[in-house]
């Protein structure tokens, strides 16, 4: 009877949640209308081609997205839309990070123990930089990360804005942002 008891009170779980995220689905395609045409789009490129480009021309294939087996399909459909949205703002963030690294050492002349990148948290960059040039270098960067100067090609430009926000601390818990 217990085992009975949780499987419906899972499957009542399930359809909850099943309601609710329909219901969010619904009120973001009618926010952004905007949204259901590109993902028809990008679906519809994948499906011809069979594979998608990201920003920087980086390729992925997709071969499940022909599929006969309509489970396969949609995770390949769904993988496509993610590809093109992650892909290309992993490529973003990489272009950032190039720009930034050849604007710090060869442009200024700045050496590893001045400031170096540790790590990258999604669409974020941490950088270590000595105390005494920090507010000669928080202008590089994010002028670097706003433009991408020279990251990729000259064919590649973007026109929507990327705007960036900086923070400076001793420690994660310590960060101010600085304008």
């Amino acid at each position: 009877i217990t085992k009975n008891v949780q499987n419906v009170n899972t499957w009542k779980y399930s359809v909850d949640c099943m309601e609710y995220n329909y219901s969010y689905k619904c009120t973001i395609l009618a926010t952004f209308p905007g949204v259901k045409k590109f993902t028809h789009h990008v679906i519809q490129s994948c499906q011809e081609q069979g594979y998608l480009s990201s920003l920087s021309g980086r390729r992925r294939y997709f071969g499940n997205i022909q599929s006969q087996d309509f489970g396969l399909k949609g995770y390949a459909r769904r993988q496509a839309v993610n590809f093109l949205i992650q892909g290309t703002a992993a490529d973003i963030c990489k272009a950032a990070m190039i720009s930034t690294q050849r604007a710090l050492y060869e442009n200024n002349g700045l050496q590893d123990n001045d400031i170096r990148l540790l790590l990258q948290i999604h669409d974020e960059l941490v950088w270590e930089v000595r105390g005494d040039i920090v507010n000669r270098v928080i202008g590089i960067i994010k002028h670097c990360m706003e433009t991408l100067p020279g990251a990729w090609s000259t064919e590649l430009s973007l026109s929507l804005p990327l705007p960036v926000k900086l923070s400076c601390g001793t420690n994660w818990g310590e960060m101010q942002p600085l304008d």
